[in-house]
């Protein structure tokens, strides 16, 4: 987890100046933000105050909608890391279906036979044989 970027100390600070001087966008760069994460700071102050007796930085907020059924969502993360695991071995089963399926087979190569001539070297050996005769 990355570090805050702001502590308390310096949110405080930047909240006095703020008050004093009203949110700017000047005044925002000073502190290193942004014009409206200031004004949201301002907004806060009660609360970064309580927190910084106690804390050093703010506790990050939570992000996004309340869970309105958590046991549902338990349930609905089970299933979805279960179908996770399970996707390596039903795309091995589908692969195993598809060869019987097809007639193909994996083989493994057991021995090395001779090595046959190619065709070039049957060809011009027959030309040699032909070009002696003659």
């Amino acid at each position: 987890m990355r570090d805050a970027q702001h502590t308390n100390a310096q949110l405080l600070q930047a909240i006095i100046d703020a008050g004093t001087a009203g949110v700017s966008k000047q005044l925002a760069e000073e502190h290193g933000c942004d014009r409206t994460t200031l004004y949201r700071w301002t907004k806060r102050r009660k609360e970064i105050e309580a927190v910084s007796a106690t804390s050093r930085v703010l506790l990050p907020g939570r992000r996004g909608p309340k869970v309105k059924f958590p046991d549902l969502e338990k349930q609905l993360l089970g299933w979805v890391t279960d179908m996770q695991d399970r996707s390596e071995q039903a795309a091995i089963e589908y692969l195993r279906r598809f060869r019987v399926r097809k007639k193909l087979s994996v083989r493994r190569i057991t021995h090395k036979g001779q090595r046959k001539r190619s065709e070039l070297q049957v060809v011009q050996m027959s030309l040699d044989t032909h070009c002696a005769t003659s």
